[in-house]
């Protein structure tokens, strides 16, 4: 059961280090073009001073984004998005609000928040350079700590079923749990990696085929347990 354990924990930690740079990675793209957006003069320099927010710029700032629409207000001409407007983005000088779809608005307070420098071409860069190590430190944790629970879950829930199977008609595999939760974390394994690097090759194809991902677990476990009972029964004759 232990070497079962420990290949749960070296899967858990490769798919949420491999997430962890992801994050970070898309942090940091989103910072270069942030970045880019400012040089060009498409996007006005900020900053939190004290909770208050700080532009460098004309006002109001309005733009239709691909996501959205996209106003920067401090002068009190916008206090909220208009109910036409399907998704965008409201910064005033206290709050920003989120719009990612009809009907649902999600507030971000700046009350004690603080960041003494422009974010503008050199501050951008800092501010990069200080969040993209930040989010691979604290993004690897999460990750490995989601994984972990996400597969042991999953296990659990087909070593149960099986048992519950087995018992309903006739006691054919007769494998303890232990067996059974050995073999669960083993085969979740392959199915875990295949599901994670199809994600960064083809992100699409590895989205609509996640549904599928307990029943591939499952069918791989049946084989093992087929297999690992049929040895049982070899053995015992």
């Amino acid at each position: 059961m232990g070497s079962a354990v420990v290949n749960l924990l070296l899967l858990a930690l490769i798919l949420g280090l491999v997430t962890a740079i992801q994050w970070s990675g898309g942090v940091g793209r989103s910072l270069v073009e942030w970045n880019a957006r400012v040089d060009a003069g498409t996007v006005p320099a900020l900053r939190i001073n004290h909770g208050r927010l700080e532009v460098r710029g004309e006002q109001p700032f309005v733009r239709q984004e691909p996501g959205g629409l996209l106003i920067i207000d401090t002068t009190g001409v916008h206090t909220a998005l208009a109910d036409s407007v399907p998704a965008g983005l409201l910064v005033l000088t206290d709050r920003a609000v989120f719009r990612p779809s009809v009907g649902v608005n999600r507030t971000y307070e700046f009350k004690g928040q603080h960041i003494d420098f422009w974010l503008d071409g050199s501050g951008l860069r800092r501010l990069r350079s200080l969040a993209v190590p930040a989010v691979l430190l604290l993004g690897t944790p999460v990750a490995f700590l989601y994984f972990a629970l996400i597969n042991l879950s999953l296990v659990l829930i087909l070593v149960g079923a099986a048992i519950l199977a087995d018992r309903l008609f006739g006691n054919r595999v007769g494998l303890p749990f232990k067996v059974l939760l050995r073999l669960g974390l083993f085969v979740v394994t392959p199915v875990a990696l295949a599901y994670k690097f199809l994600g960064l090759l083809a992100p699409g194809p590895a989205e609509a085929l996640l549904p599928f991902y307990p029943a591939v677990t499952a069918f791989l476990l049946l084989g093992a347990v087929r297999l690992c009972a049929g040895s049982v029964s070899g053995e015992s004759d």
